[in-house]
Order: C-alpha cells, then sequence, then structure tokens
C-alpha cells in the first residue's frame, strides 16, 4: 500500500487495522468490514468511481503521495520515532 501511494495512486483499503489508520479519507477510499458480500461490492463501487472521476483519481493520488511521503515511508517513522524518544527522555530528567 505505502508503495502504491508513493507513486500518486489513490487506495481501496479495509476501514480495519493497519491500511485504516495508515490511510485518510483524501488519498483512500476506506471500507467498512460488515461481510464478504457488502465489501466485495464497495470494493467494486470504489473501483468504478476512481475508474469514472479523473479529478478525483488525481486528487486522491496527489494526497496519497504526500502522505507515502511524510508518514509512512522509513524516514518519516524514524523522524517521528526520535521525536517521541526525545520528548520521552526530556520528559524524565
Amino acid at each position: 500500500m505505502p508503495e502504491a501511494m508513493s507513486f500518486g495512486l489513490p487506495v481501496v483499503v479495509c476501514n480495519r487495522g493497519g491500511p485504516g489508520l495508515a490511510t485518510t479519507d483524501d488519498c483512500a477510499i476506506r471500507l467498512a468490514v460488515e461481510s464478504p458480500e457488502v465489501l466485495s461490492e464497495g470494493i467494486a463501487d470504489a473501483i468504478r468511481t476512481l475508474v469514472n472521476d479523473s479529478a478525483l483519481r488525481r486528487r486522491m493520488g496527489m494526497m496519497a503521495r504526500k502522505r507515502a511521503q511524510t508518514s509512512l515511508m522509513w524516514d518519516s517513522k524514524v523522524d517521528e520515532l526520535s521525536q517521541i524518544f526525545e520528548h520521552v527522555l526530556a520528559s524524565a530528567r
């Protein structure tokens, strides 16, 4: 998923666990998981929406790329963890 997003592609994900937490409605179509039937219909609808709406696809793709670069790549994760550790250490002093 982060790889697709880093190339500026919007994604369709289940709004559960990692994919649901790693994305926002700006860069992904996040689907509720109610049943296999509802999920498969949701996936088909999401793909149709992205295929038929080029402006939405481009906008979500740009936001996906931005999100991947600022939040999902290892460099940004290391930076974020470093800031957390620095804050914890400063608080302990």
